[in-house]
């Protein structure tokens, strides 16, 4: 690597100071890193853009004169950024330090209001704390990590069969000759105390989420790895992306269009039977159902089956 060659793959012409630097990095790391782009030449250029990185950070100075950039009083002069702070977006690492890539995630059960809606609980349940020896780098003070270029910094990979810890690494994400001696090198602890934490709407049923906490033993931030489940529920069910729920009809009487009302855990929702609709029959609400997203810019769709509305015993007699 030379600066030439740094300065080609980071695509900069102009820096202030390392916090450019950083930017331009990340910028570039969203868009190959192999897990977001499918292109097949992700991965090599990927690992380039690492390499350059790392090699710009030590010879920033060297960088600056090769633009011909004076360094000037307003040159802002600071710490290189850990690896893990500059790969945050990327792998929802959060101030509290990432999540063991190999761990086995807790399965984490809601109702369906509280899946749909989002809720604050008090749980005690394992979290992951920023070690405080080595603030959540892995080495201790006054040496830096490299990141792991075969697992990505992840820590894991991922098969068919679920999660694989990096062997390469051990699981940590990164190159590291000395490990920080309170955590071993991966950056946090694991703890089982009450946590508070905040569930939103919009996450994926079956998929490992990482959710920030805050452990209430010593009121410090930490972060959970968690899969969510929904509770079984008679009345509603989520399918795929959807809502789906039952609605009784009572097809004898409908002879016309009618306008019908049902309740549901996002609200209560109109919609219209015609006499040409039959039992198993489905109506499709657009939109209307499941947020897709924490944000809530997406929606599913509310599928109500309509159900033969049932008749009781005496009903049936009198009517007879």
């Amino acid at each position: 690597m030379n600066i030439e060659t740094a300065i080609n793959i980071l695509k900069i012409n102009h820096l202030n100071d390392l916090q450019d630097l950083k930017s331009q990095f990340r910028k570039l790391a969203r868009e190959l890193h192999p897990d977001r782009n499918p292109s097949g030449e992700a991965h090599n250029q990927f690992l380039a853009l690492v390499q350059a990185y790392e090699f710009a950070q030590i010879h920033f100075d060297d960088i600056l004169a090769a633009l011909g950039i004076e360094e000037s009083d307003d040159t802002i002069k600071s710490e290189v950024a850990q690896i893990d702070d500059v790969f945050s977006d990327l792998f929802d690492f959060g101030s509290s330090g990432r999540v063991i890539g190999y761990q086995e995630p807790e399965e984490l059960y809601l109702t369906i209001e509280e899946f749909l809606n989002g809720v604050q609980k008090n749980e005690k349940r394992s979290a992951y704390l920023r070690c405080l020896d080595c603030f959540g780098s892995g080495v201790p003070k006054g040496e830096s990590a490299k990141i792991c270029t075969h697992c990505f910094g992840k820590g894991y990979l991922e098969t068919h069969q679920g999660f694989k810890g990096c062997k390469v690494c051990g699981g940590r994400g990164r190159k590291i000759v000395h490990r920080c001696s309170g955590c071993d090198g991966f950056g946090r602890l694991k703890v089982k105390h009450k946590q508070k934490f905040e569930v939103p709407a919009g996450l994926e049923l079956g998929r490992w989420q990482i959710l920030e906490a805050v452990d209430l033993k010593n009121q410090r931030p930490g972060q959970l790895f968690v899969i969510p489940r929904v509770y079984k529920d008679s009345r509603f069910q989520i399918d795929q992306s959807d809502l789906l729920c039952d609605c009784a009809v009572d097809f004898k009487n409908i002879t016309q269009n009618k306008r019908l009302s049902i309740t549901t855990p996002l609200g209560a929702v109109s919609f219209e039977v015609t006499p040409q609709d039959r039992p198993g029959d489905q109506i499709v609400l657009k939109e209307q159902g499941p947020f897709l997203n924490p944000q809530k810019t997406k929606r599913g769709d509310l599928r109500i089956r309509l159900v033969a509305q049932k008749v009781g015993f005496l009903k049936r007699l009198f009517s007879s």
